[in-house]
């Protein structure tokens, strides 16, 4: 079956979607070469141009339209596609942001309508979510992680040495790392907070690495809003409310290029990463780490869940919904750096077996045994109510409070819950 790939010319803002993208036009292009053929859109195009591309598919009987970015011309591409007359199937790989673009996809509705439709899921906690806005029997969802190019991490001796040589680190320090946005939906203030919690003999041969760039994004679902500067604020506060040999072992690197990563990475003994944030449906951050055999130690949520495992090398801290949203116990943190602490001190540097999975090449092989849509009796319908639930939510928020209730059996708790241990 022939089939096109659409996807925006221009570059993703967010960094990791713009490498999960990458990715995912690597292993289409591994796994089917030129019986796949990409198209690259600018989000300003002209619609004649849509139109005409629209007509050669028709025309050259595609059987499957892929869309592989974020949002790349979604509605307008699937209207050119419906005025050309094309009736085969559609394949969505699902981003973090599907909850905050509710009313968007309900938009899609009648596009779809009568099509065979695929939602492709980056882990299974995304499609636990994402089965709960659809209704069932009327589409298809599956997992097919972002494929990350371990290459680019892979732990090298000469780095390691070169960069804690750069950094004044001494070749027994403990180093644990954090890669990513420096900011609330990242709970990097937790991990001080734990950090500060470690034993005094843990800490004192310790390093904590922040490799990332201040934001005040928060929590605008819940109505927390920052102004700008107000996060490094916070940060400066709870830097200063510490003892000064807590502090001097605290190091920020903004701006770290991929080169930079990799370096750190090497250095690293530990990655950490606490992250609650709610467009979490992959984990890219902890997929890099874990390329460069860096043990991790991770929330248990959404896409994090990946890492589940029974390797010594693994701790998950579990998540619950409280009140005020996802929590964990700091004390949880605190000790499982502790014992892995203690574990890599006899431990060679190796890949932890998951990581295999998100390979180019492992997940061209997954887009092979789904070359074809799996399921070609379902036809899509509609969204089910949960979606417009959402959607109502956010078109109606005052004050952008698109979640005022966070309680038991609450909208967020319905949808959320998905993310978390508990189903």
């Amino acid at each position: 079956m022939r089939f096109a790939l659409i996807t925006l010319a221009e570059s993703e803002y967010w960094q990791s979607c713009h490498y999960a993208t990458l990715g995912l036009k690597s292993a289409y292009a591994e796994a089917f070469g030129s019986q796949s053929i990409e198209h690259s859109l600018s989000k300003f195009c002209d619609p004649s141009k849509l139109r005409q591309l629209a007509e050669k598919l028709v025309i050259s009987k595609c059987g499957l339209v892929v869309f592989v970015d974020s949002s790349p011309l979604y509605g307008r591409m699937l209207a050119a596609l419906q005025q050309a007359g094309y009736a085969g199937a559609f394949r969505f790989h699902v981003f973090g942001d599907v909850v905050r673009r509710s009313s968007e996809w309900l938009s899609y509705a009648s596009f779809l309508k009568g099509h065979i439709v695929e939602w492709v899921c980056a882990s299974e906690r995304q499609q636990r979510l994402v089965n709960s806005l659809l209704p069932s029997n009327s589409s298809l969802t599956w997992v097919c992680p972002f494929p990350v190019f371990q290459r680019d991490f892979g732990f090298s001796e000469k780095l390691r040495e070169e960069k804690r040589n750069q950094l004044g680190f001494h070749k027994n320090d403990f180093v644990i790392l954090y890669t990513g946005r420096m900011t609330l939906q990242k709970n990097v203030l937790a991990l001080l907070k734990a950090f500060a919690l470690l034993p005094s003999s843990l800490q004192k041969k310790s390093k904590l690495v922040f490799a990332g760039d201040f934001d005040d994004l928060c929590a605008p679902f819940t109505g927390l809003h920052y102004s700008s500067g107000s996060f490094f604020a916070l940060w400066q506060k709870e830097i200063e409310a510490m003892p000064a040999e807590t502090k001097e072992r605290i190091h920020i690197l903004p701006g770290a290029s991929r080169k930079d990563l990799r370096s750190l990475y090497s250095a690293g003994d530990l990655f950490v990463s606490l992250s609650l944030q709610h467009d979490e449906d992959f984990g890219m951050a902890p997929v890099e780490a874990a390329s460069s055999g860096l043990p991790l130690v991770l929330t248990s949520w959404g896409g994090y869940a990946n890492f589940h495992s029974s390797s010594p090398f693994v701790k998950m801290i579990p998540v619950t919904l409280a009140e005020q949203g996802p929590s964990f116990e700091l004390s949880t943190v605190s000790e499982s750096i502790g014992a892995l602490a203690q574990a890599v001190k006899a431990r060679r540097r190796t890949i932890l077996p998951q990581v295999g999975e998100f390979t180019v090449h492992k997940v061209a092989e997954l887009l092979r045994a789904h070359r074809a849509p799996q399921n070609t009796h379902a036809r899509f319908t509609d969204f089910g109510g949960k979606m417009r639930e959402l959607s109502a939510l956010f078109d109606s928020a005052a004050n952008l409070v698109v979640f005022s209730d966070l309680g038991e059996n609450s909208v967020y708790e319905q949808v959320y819950r998905n993310y978390c241990d508990e189903k």
